[in-house]
């Protein structure tokens, strides 16, 4: 309700006394009325000062555990890395080991056929040589078949 000037009926000792009488009571409600609404508003104000603080000492617990554990996460983070980097170094220099082990295995390998594959071109070499001289052996070999062998006819005989 706001103020304004009021109007009075005049009366011969001045304004009417129940017109005054009224508004000032009307008045006295209005700001008894304003004040227990003043009372209300100020304890409603000081219980949310209080949530506002108690919300503030939250906010902070919250961010200090933030903080630790945006550190713990940054520190487990870089420890994980750094294992990881070792596991993969690790790794790497035995994958390293396995393949220069398996090329020198190769290598080996490798001689091995060739010197197999030299001696069997020399065994061949000598075996066609070899073959040769049988051959020729064969061709200039030759049976007399006049060659009389009477212990031999004897021995069939006796059968």
């Amino acid at each position: 309700m706001s103020i304004t000037r009021p109007h009075f009926k005049i009366s011969k000792n001045g304004y009417s006394k129940v017109d005054v009488d009224n508004f000032i009571d009307d008045l006295i409600e209005e700001n008894t009325s304003l004040e227990t609404r003043n009372i209300l508003l100020l304890k409603e104000s000081a219980i949310l000062n209080r949530e506002v603080d108690e919300l503030k000492k939250e906010n902070s617990h919250l961010n200090t555990k933030l903080k630790e554990n945006e550190f713990a996460y940054s520190k487990m983070n870089r420890f994980a890395l750094k294992e990881a980097n070792i596991i993969i170094n690790a790794a790497t220099n035995d994958a390293d080991i396995i393949v220069n082990e398996a090329l020198n295995e190769a290598k080996i390998i490798i001689n091995d056929i060739k010197k197999l594959s030299d001696e069997t071109k020399i065994t061949k070499s000598l075996l066609r040589s070899k073959l040769s001289e049988l051959e020729k052996n064969l061709d200039t070999l030759e049976f007399n078949e006049k060659i009389s062998l009477p212990w031999l006819n004897n021995q069939e005989q006796k059968k």
